[in-house]
């Protein structure tokens, strides 16, 4: 039976399948919502489960393809389609293809960022109907439904501490019936997953969390807010601090006494000589931001971190490996990066460097002892969490990132880096685009240093990082659309860069460059799209350029 949120008793679901088959009514509730042309998400505590689940339903389910006017008017494309270019992204695991001709698709992190996009345009469409997903998907990924059904009430594995909080549990369920999508929506919680009825009862009418200011002393949001104000010139006198203050979600929610104290703490801990990020002008009587104060705001990294990541770079400057990518690659993972080693293939990979990679590993301080003391399970248990790792635990994670990060810099296939290292792709992948993000921010932090040197190389070698290629394919992947498999497949036909390119009559060429390997018509007819975009990019390219020289002997002329 179903009941809403007071405990009442809605209906009594008919069975549609039997019971060995369906025993919770999940596929049954699903093809409810599928027959009526509408879609359905499903979240599951785990990856796995997810993919049990799609498998499970996709057998099960008739999933008519939904009407494009129930779509957006979305370009739609066949099942089959879609389901020939997940197998050509994952040639080797064919799980999703196979729910995907049934109209039924997962959705979790281990999927590669191309996997995820398919599905998720797939969905959109209207092609795939119902997705199994994990609670990632309910953040950062605008993909509604109009039912949402929830396998079980846990984050994770079923135990006690995974148990969905009503915060999340409001976040996931607000997929179903959003406005201007649907008209209406439902979420289902299904019982019977080790937590009692009453507990269930509780999370879906329990309020939402009161909010709190981010700017108390345990939450550490007072530094930052403080640096932000004094550095963009703000505040700069004492009496523009208790302006400021008074504005505050803080000093509306705490007595003055708790208000003051925080932001007296903030202001002295950033004034700290030891690593001054604002300093007291005595004569002018006002804060100044010195220029470690500048390069945290501008920046973007917290005042806390600023310390470890100015002092790396310090020693970088002082000898830096330029004969290997792996210094630099190091430089480029965040020290926070939360990919977790297999201690034992890090030591093994460690043991076989040599020459310059091994002078990398002296340089950034990576302790063999540690590493083999976790290899072996010889260590103390920690939480995981940055502030409580030991150095040599986070030198150690940072290297292996490094490691994976730079295969992805070679090229290398990265169904080959998943099963060197034992990472899923979508991890690997999560990882490129984290260590992009912190390498562009790493060289506004050395170039607001007046680091000229070493923003120079982290600039250049951030390009790299955002698109996993050579130095060779940088200029390609300046063209719209240019991926790395795309631009090493024009610089193997001679297409060395955007003018090449430019110079080209038409995008005769471009279709067979791009065409090779695929096969299909809706592989021709992506082909085609695909050339015409990078033909127009790469012109486009080439006319800013001759627009910037003119520009530039123009003003020279004067």
């Amino acid at each position: 039976m179903l009941e809403v949120e007071g405990g009442e008793t809605v209906r009594h679901v008919a069975r549609l399948f039997p019971k060995e088959e369906d025993p919770d009514f999940c596929a049954t509730l699903a093809q409810e919502i599928v027959s009526q042309g509408h879609s359905v998400v499903v979240f599951c505590g785990t990856k796995k489960a997810c993919e049990t689940v799609a498998l499970k339903l996709a057998r099960l389910l008739k999933v008519p393809q939904r009407a494009r006017s129930d779509c957006g008017g979305m370009e739609q494309r066949s099942r089959t389609d879609v389901a020939a270019l997940l197998g050509q992204l994952s040639a080797s695991d064919t799980c999703l293809a196979e729910c995907v001709r049934g109209g039924v698709a997962f959705h979790h992190s281990a999927l590669s960022s191309e996997e995820r996009q398919a599905v998720e345009g797939a969905f959109r469409a209207g092609s795939i109907s119902v997705l199994a997903a994990t609670s990632t998907l309910a953040a950062g990924v605008n993909l509604p439904a109009r039912r949402v059904i929830f396998k079980q009430a846990y984050q994770g594995l079923p135990r006690p501490e995974n148990l969905l909080t009503p915060t999340q549990y409001r976040q996931m369920a607000g997929r179903a019936g959003r406005a201007g999508v649907d008209a209406e929506g439902d979420s289902i919680l299904l019982t019977g997953t080790g937590v009692t009825l009453h507990s269930l009862r509780a999370l879906v009418r329990a309020p939402v969390s009161p909010i709190a200011s981010c700017l108390t002393e345990d939450r550490k949001g007072m530094k930052r807010a403080m640096l932000e104000v004094v550095a963009t010139g703000v505040v700069t006198e004492p009496s523009d601090v208790q302006q400021y203050i008074r504005c505050t979600l803080l000093a509306h929610m705490n007595s003055s006494k708790i208000v003051a104290a925080t932001t007296v703490a903030a202001l002295q801990w950033l004034g700290r000589e030891d690593h001054a990020f604002v300093t007291w002008d005595r004569y002018h009587q006002v804060y100044r931001p010195s220029p470690l104060g500048c390069a945290a705001l501008v920046s973007g990294f917290p005042p806390e971190r600023c310390m470890a990541i100015h002092a790396d770079l310090q020693r970088a400057r002082e000898c830096i490996v330029l004969t290997s990518d792996l210094h630099l690659t190091f430089l480029c993972v965040s020290p926070t990066d939360d990919l977790i080693p297999d201690w034992r293939r890090l030591l093994q990979l460690v043991n076989s460097l040599q020459g310059a990679d091994a002078n990398v590993a002296s340089h950034v301080g990576l302790n063999l002892g540690a590493i083999m003391a976790r290899a072996h399970g010889y260590h103390q248990r920690s939480s995981g969490k940055p502030e409580e790792m030991t150095d040599s635990e986070r030198v150690g994670r940072r290297f292996w990132a490094a490691l994976i990060l730079r295969d992805v810099l070679a090229e290398v296939d990265l169904q080959e880096i998943s099963r060197k290292f034992g990472a899923a792709q979508g991890a690997i992948q999560g990882l490129q685009e984290r260590s992009s993000r912190f390498a562009s921010m790493l060289a506004a932090f050395c170039e607001r240093l007046q680091w000229q040197d070493l923003e120079m190389l982290v600039s250049k070698f951030q390009a790299r990082v955002l698109q996993g290629v050579r130095p060779e394919l940088l200029a390609l992947t300046e063209i719209p659309f240019v991926r790395n498999y795309t631009a090493r497949k024009l610089y193997s036909a001679g297409l060395r860069s955007p003018d090449s390119i430019a110079a080209l009559e038409d995008e005769t060429l471009l279709i067979e460059i791009l065409a090779r390997g695929s096969t299909g018509s809706a592989s021709a007819l992506q082909s085609k799209r695909a050339a015409r975009e990078i033909l127009l990019g790469a012109r486009n390219i080439v006319s800013a350029k001759r627009r910037g020289v003119l520009v530039s002997l123009a003003v020279d002329s004067l």
